[in-house]
């Protein structure tokens, strides 16, 4: 069986680079750590092709519309720059520009005919997570052997006889609204196994992250996706989140990404997110990544407006305002620094710091100090109820196609224990979990905050292997509370980082810190968190708009 699984994975990472266009092929061995500056300077890209994949989605799509590019000059320079992507950093498991560059000189078409764009994302190219179905691709959880849609997950588990049929039939329900909206897909980005990791490695490799590509994750578990958008390869890209899977990547590779409340967007073909679906445990969710808020809210306006909860009855049918809200007279923002069982390190603390310094140059904006309560009660409920059954599923996929388990599959495994939940422990998990959003919710009603800067997880991009602290996303996915993660503008630092913690209060504290090394660290991008209420979603990134202006504005003036 090994000799069988290794083979199909040479075969798939093969397949994935012989599709690369000659004229941008380069040898990714010979690459220096740190790549993310390779999009602005190489000669494989031309003048036009670097002034195109350095606009965000909403300037490509009103260039294209002008007439000022076509959609065949926006995918061939996505393509171009998606090939150095992966040369460098093994970002993706499946890659179509011939389709791409069909699709755009069909939409150049249908814009010459009718001088209208097709629609909102007329010509926008969008990277899609590997767990989503793309009709006639291939759609995997991070298992060789995974096939089965997560609205199907109730059929019997893979047998060897099934390894490696994960041919999609249709479109996920998202990406049929995308494709009516205009939008060029083009590829797909590694995830790890299993779908739940805080990195990406999986029977493919590991994706590393650009701005060290040696030793540093590009987090995960939508580390493809943040791996590509931070190379330029992408405008625009679907990730998904259970514990900080948009999160993590977007904080790591210096990205916005936005978690929505669970329950407003479409899941119709997605793959396994280590829930079934209609079992409200700890939700998940899809969500945007990209270079703008502006772009996040794009995405949302066009999902949403296609109303999709009248196909997906489980979904709030949740309306996206169609003007810009109004800003509050005064704007109470909670803080923390520190959620009272893991530190973080001196980069984060830094960054956040940074963040409330601007604010308090704002009118108009309150700060009150605000540490979530009971993160050690959010995540015993989390890891209880990720892996209900001990992991048997997710082990008897790698038996089916003879993968191993790798390290960090087998902690959060291990974190859910040894033997399945009962029926009356899971009653009493989903009771715990029901009762703790019950008082975090009044934690902040009678805080009177709107929003909460916080960390974006216990440190920067972590290196290979050592993402075992979740706490700092994955409590927002228990309370199910949307969030963003905004770029702060500073970067790591080893003449201002130095400060080390001198006692751990517990284990997990010291294994963060020990896991930093600030000498690998330099330069790797600092982001924050900025989390909302339940269902408040489009007030959540009206918001973030004001602190991410007030941020820029402090870049410029230091």
């Amino acid at each position: 069986m090994t000799d069988t699984w290794t083979a199909r994975v040479d075969a798939i990472n093969a397949r994935t680079l012989a599709r690369i266009p000659a004229n941008v092929r380069i040898n990714g061995e010979n690459l220096p750590s740190r790549i993310i500056d390779l999009p602005r300077t190489s000669d494989l890209l031309s003048p036009l092709d670097r002034r195109i994949i350095h606009l965000d989605a909403i300037d490509l799509r009103d260039e294209i519309a002008r007439g000022g590019l076509t959609c065949v000059q926006v995918a061939e320079a996505f393509i171009k720059s998606t090939a150095l992507a992966h040369q460098g950093t093994h970002c993706l498991t499946d890659f179509f520009p011939e389709e791409a560059l069909e699709r755009a000189r069909w939409l150049d078409e249908k814009f010459k005919e009718t001088g209208e764009p097709v629609g909102p994302l007329h010509g926008v190219p969008i990277s899609v997570k590997d767990q989503i179905d793309i009709q006639g691709k291939d759609s995997a959880a991070g298992f060789l052997s995974q096939g089965k849609s997560m609205i199907r997950f109730s059929e019997p588990i893979l047998t060897p006889s099934s390894v490696g049929k994960n041919i999609a039939s249709e479109d996920a329900h998202v990406i049929s609204i995308l494709r009516k909206a205009g939008a060029i897909f083009y590829c797909k980005t590694t995830l790890p196994q299993a779908i739940m990791h805080l990195e990406t490695d999986s029977y493919l490799g590991p994706t590393t992250n650009p701005y060290q590509r040696h030793a540093i994750s590009s987090g995960g578990s939508s580390g493809g996706e943040g791996a590509l958008l931070a190379m330029r390869g992408s405008p625009l890209g679907i990730g998904t989140d259970i514990g900080g899977s948009i999160r993590s990547p977007a904080s790591a590779c210096g990205l916005y990404g936005f978690k929505p409340t669970a329950g407003i967007l479409p899941l119709i073909g997605f793959r396994n997110h280590g829930c079934i679906l209609g079992v409200d445990r700890i939700p998940p969710t899809q969500g945007p990544m990209g270079h703008s808020i502006r772009d996040l809210e794009l995405y949302m306006q066009v999902v949403l407006a296609a109303n999709p909860a009248v196909r997906e009855p489980n979904l709030f049918p949740y309306r996206w305002p169609s003007q810009p809200l109004p800003k509050p007279s005064v704007l109470r923002v909670g803080y923390c620094l520190d959620d009272g069982v893991c530190r973080p390190t001196a980069p984060v603390i830094r960054g956040v710091q940074a963040a409330l310094t601007a604010l308090r140059q704002c009118e108009g904006i309150e700060l009150v100090e605000f540490t979530p309560r009971e993160p050690e009660e959010s995540w015993d409920v989390a890891r209880s109820l990720y892996f209900c059954d001990a992991g048997q599923r997710m082990k008897a996929q790698c038996v089916a196609s003879g993968e191993p388990v790798l390290p960090l599959t087998q902690w959060i495994v291990d974190q859910a224990g040894s033997e399945p939940v009962t029926l009356q422990q899971y009653s009493s998990l989903m009771t715990r979990r029901s009762e703790l959003r019950n008082r975090v919710a009044a934690q902040w009603a009678a805080a009177g905050i709107d929003v909460l800067l916080c960390p974006a997880g216990p440190s920067v991009a972590p290196k290979l292997n050592t993402a075992r602290y979740w706490n700092y996303t994955s409590y927002w996915n228990v309370v199910n509370y949307p969030a963003i993660i905004m770029p702060t503008g500073l970067y790591v630092d080893s003449n201002k980082d130095t400060a080390k913690l001198e006692d751990y209060r517990n284990d997990q504290e010291r294994d963060n810190a020990s896991s930093f090394d600030l000498q690998l660290s330099e330069g790797l991008p600092i982001c924050m968190q900025l989390v909302g209420r339940i269902w408040q979603d489009a007030d959540l990134l009206s918001t973030a708009k004001v602190v991410d202006e007030a941020l820029q504005k402090l870049s410029q003036r230091s």
